[in-house]
């Protein structure tokens, strides 16, 4: 391949018995497939235990993220709070700040990753939700 599209492993709930819900089991995989990189779903991760509603809680998600994926790993943002609770390994979208996550949280990715954020709520509220994270970009800014 010559194109410049890059392959993406994104981050999974840890539903049922699927894999790459741990950020050890992300890096084996981008190391046997070759991809690129990663897309963090904050929905996803969350489910998974990896929390980023405070400066505490990033501080030592992004610690987990260095020892293993790396930090520069991360290309992209799926941009979704959760309907369920840090650890609860169910992939439950919610729309920005108005889940368990908050939007503490969403301040937090913004303060550490300057990439791409795409929303994955439903479409009912999608303009609120882009309204939300742009109010918040702002205030990191």
């Amino acid at each position: 391949y010559k194109g410049s599209a890059e392959l993406l492993l994104e981050i999974s709930a840890g539903a049922g018995a699927v894999i790459g819900d741990r950020f050890e089991e992300v890096a084996a995989i981008m190391a046997a497939s070759g991809a690129a990189g990663v897309c963090f779903d904050s929905a996803h991760a969350f489910a998974s235990g990896y929390d980023m509603r405070t400066a505490d809680a990033m501080a030592k998600t992004l610690k987990s993220i260095e020892q293993t994926i790396g930090r520069k790993s991360i290309r992209l943002i799926h941009a979704n709070d959760s309907k369920v609770g840090l650890g609860e390994r169910k992939d439950r979208h919610d729309h920005i700040g108005a889940g368990k996550i908050g939007r503490e949280g969403f301040m937090q990715l913004m303060k550490h990753f300057a990439v791409d954020f795409i929303l994955e709520t439903e479409h009912d509220k999608v303009i609120e939700d882009i309204a939300v994270l742009k109010t918040i970009r702002k205030s990191v800014s």
